[in-house]
């Protein structure tokens, strides 16, 4: 059992070594998104060396820059965790063995009863759609890649990127199923054909209150995902 302050915050480097390694003995799956590019990682904590930790990794981008910081989510039993972290070193994928991906040892773990920090990849099978309007009206089918209450991360099929810059706002509209919800959103990062994209008015006076649908259009995807993961990818 780890010790966390009354903020969630795992602080003493023995509880966050102890924590981390206790993730790898669980092989406890993990988002791995890569802070400057948007690019998403599924992966599983793999060991703990000293100063680092290291996941396999089942799919995502073909290699990640050298001290570039990742965000890494985590699902445990009643809440979320969190922590970011440098890469150090990318081996790619052969014959004998899925790709490791190596980050510098956290100096704290946040753990979080909100899953506002929880992004889960989107799965086809979901068959979730997003429709994005641009301020000049063009209808925008991209691909959804990732799933939070506070945003999305999307793709665009090769040449059809709108080169949208961030900042641009924009009309997200969200349907599964017979579900539909429409939120606003803005442009926050953008590489290549993919673009990070935040949910304006979901966060009020610094609490998260995303709209209904939105919150079981999340746990769709959600439970997708961990279904996913139990079935053994």
């Amino acid at each position: 059992m780890t010790i966390a302050d009354r903020r969630g915050l795992i602080l003493d480097p023995t509880e966050v070594s102890r924590a981390l390694w206790q993730f790898c003995v669980n092989s406890t799956p993990a988002v791995i998104v890569t802070l400057e590019t948007d690019g998403v990682f599924q992966a599983r904590f793999s060991s703990v060396g000293t100063a680092s930790v290291a996941f396999e990794v089942f799919s995502g981008p073909a290699s990640v820059e050298l001290g570039a910081p990742c965000s890494v989510s985590f699902q445990l039993v009643d809440r979320a965790g969190v922590f970011v972290a440098p890469a150090t070193e990318f081996r790619g994928k052969d014959k004998k063995s899925p790709s490791i991906l190596v980050l510098e040892q956290p100096a704290q773990i946040v753990r979080v009863e909100t899953r506002r920090t929880f992004r889960v990849p989107v799965l086809p099978e979901l068959q979730l759609r997003a429709v994005l309007t641009t301020p000049g009206g063009e209808l925008l089918r991209p691909r959804v890649a990732d799933l939070s209450l506070t945003g999305l991360a999307v793709d665009f099929p090769v040449g059809e990127d709108p080169e949208l810059v961030p900042g641009t706002e924009i009309q997200v509209e969200l349907r599964l199923q017979n579900r539909q919800v429409r939120l606003r959103g803005e442009i926050r990062r953008q590489s290549r054909r993919q673009y990070g994209v935040s949910f304006v008015d979901v966060i009020v006076d610094d609490r998260l209150e995303p709209p209904e649908v939105l919150r079981t259009i999340f746990k769709a995807a959600e439970a997708r995902w961990l279904e996913y993961w139990s079935r053994g990818r």
